[in-house]
């Protein structure tokens, strides 16, 4: 039997939190959060951040300047929408609306220290895409202290019960397995955690025969086994996981959509899977959140 303790850090009120940002624009992340709330029985934060800006003041320097009353009243008027669609989806869920004065990611980040999960919307790959709604989710998922859920447009709600987790025996990876097998088991998924290994010229091995590199690939799952009996606790002991591992003849984010084509999700760590590490969001991540058609989890928290 694993762990009896749960990865997550503690939080002040343990709910599930989603950014929206329009009247239409934001209703599929809505959906995915009431979801997800409802599966963790914790209440639903709808947050609309106003974005109100710095004006400059003689002798003060930088103060925020005041919102108006028609911005605060189509703000109210939008959280309002939002809170019956949540009910729609779920009836009887607790649900509660905030407004920020401040930018959306700065709103969302300070809302990951206190949430289990923080929700955020995306266009679909091939729409037009908004520069600042790429902006705020790639930041959100760089500096929140919890789990980032991007949730491409029009995705739909309807769960096929298949995740897909890429794990590289990093700390990072740890976190996104812990957070996939504690998804699966409240969703009751299967789950497939996919290690990709390097290319034998990044490896720094000049000719590799396929015998060498099937002991590779034995020795990859064999970590990835490891890695799976420390992670599970007495909620995931019964989630079933298919270990896969291929070696890299592409980026890793594209080994990872290819067998993410039928899920209903992909989870990975802030960085790893190659990312150079001193970004604090990794290039893999980064490659999945522009090009996914599902939705992405960018998993932070302690591997406790």
């Amino acid at each position: 039997m694993g762990k009896e303790k749960s990865w997550t850090v503690e939080k002040a009120d343990g709910s599930v939190v989603v950014g929206v940002d329009g009247p239409s624009r934001s209703r599929t992340a809505l959906g995915w959060a009431a979801m997800e709330a409802a599966d963790r029985h914790v209440e639903l934060v709808i947050l609309h951040a106003m974005g109100v800006p710095y004006v400059s003041e003689p002798f003060h320097g930088p103060v925020r300047a005041s919102s108006i009353p028609e911005a605060t009243g189509e703000s109210d008027g939008l959280l309002t929408t939002y809170a019956h669609l949540a009910d729609l989806i779920r009836p009887g869920l607790a649900v509660r609306t905030e407004t920020s004065e401040t930018k959306p990611s700065e709103a969302l980040i300070a809302a990951s220290q206190r949430a289990m999960l923080v929700v955020v919307g995306s266009p679909r790959p091939g729409e037009l895409r908004s520069p600042l709604r790429e902006a705020v989710s790639l930041s959100v998922c760089a500096y929140a202290t919890c789990p980032v859920v991007v949730v491409p447009s029009e995705v739909s709600l309807e769960r096929g019960g298949h995740l897909v987790v890429g794990v590289d025996g990093s700390p990072e990876s740890d976190v996104a397995l812990r957070f996939a097998l504690e998804e699966a088991a409240l969703r009751g998924s299967r789950l497939t955690a996919l290690y990709v290994l390097p290319s034998s010229e990044e490896a720094g091995v000049v000719t590799l025969d396929p015998a060498g590199t099937q002991v590779l690939l034995r020795h990859a799952e064999r970590q990835v086994h490891r890695m799976l009996d420390e992670a599970r606790t007495e909620d995931t002991e019964r989630v079933m996981v298919r270990v896969l591992a291929l070696t890299k003849r592409s980026h890793p984010a594209d080994a990872l959509l290819d067998a993410a084509r039928a899920a209903d999700m992909i989870v990975v760590g802030s960085r790893g899977m190659g990312g150079f590490r001193g970004l604090l969001l990794g290039s893999v991540s980064q490659r999945l959140l522009r090009r996914s058609h599902i939705p992405v989890v960018v998993a932070h928290g302690s591997s406790m």
